[in-house]
């Protein structure tokens, strides 16, 4: 399928170059702040180096490497995206008076290789164990028979209880019997 770029927008590029201008020009400010740091280093412990200016390189270093990488991100955000809009809109008045760029595009087919014969090992899996289903409420339950599981009874009712409290000395003297 041939396709062609008529056209770009620039609002669009422009907010997604100001983002990619500002993480790219921290990590390079990150970088140059680095080796700023190491020149001042280097410079530091050579002898002669103080200025006139009072300005001890020892103390440039840090400074800088706080600050270079927050100024670069700032200075590439700013001047690429202007640079990136200023360049979209070029393209987009010399699409209307050429043509765009064209390009083609086809789409992917995948194919897959055909798999590797491995060497078979035995299978060693343990059946997994199914608990039969839950009882249907009520008195008579008999659980389902098969060869894995043997016959089963529903277990006995729980005995009943009389809570009722034993007799106390006075009631036994006081029974039938001794009236």
């Amino acid at each position: 399928m041939r396709y062609e770029l008529r056209s770009i927008g620039v609002w669009a590029f422009v907010r997604t170059s100001f983002f990619l201008h500002l993480v790219v020009g921290f990590i390079t400010g990150i970088f140059y702040a680095v080796m700023l740091g190491m020149m001042m280093a280097v410079f530091s412990s050579m002898p002669y180096s103080s200025s006139d200016s009072g300005i001890d390189p020892a103390t440039f270093g840090p400074v800088m490497l706080i600050l270079l990488p927050i100024l670069c991100s700032i200075g590439f955000a700013v001047f690429g995206t202007l640079f990136s809009a200023v360049m979209v809109a070029v393209y987009n008045l010399i699409v209307k008076m050429t043509g765009g760029i064209e390009f083609d595009l086809e789409p992917a087919t995948l194919t897959y290789a055909p798999a590797a014969t491995l060497p078979t090992q035995p299978n060693y899996a343990v059946p997994i164990y199914t608990p039969p289903p839950p009882p249907p409420s009520g008195p008579t339950y008999m659980p389902p028979q098969s060869p894995n599981h043997p016959i089963q009874t529903p277990p006995p009712a729980p005995p009943k209880f009389d809570w009722t409290p034993p007799p106390t000395d006075k009631e036994i003297d006081s029974g039938p019997e001794n009236q």
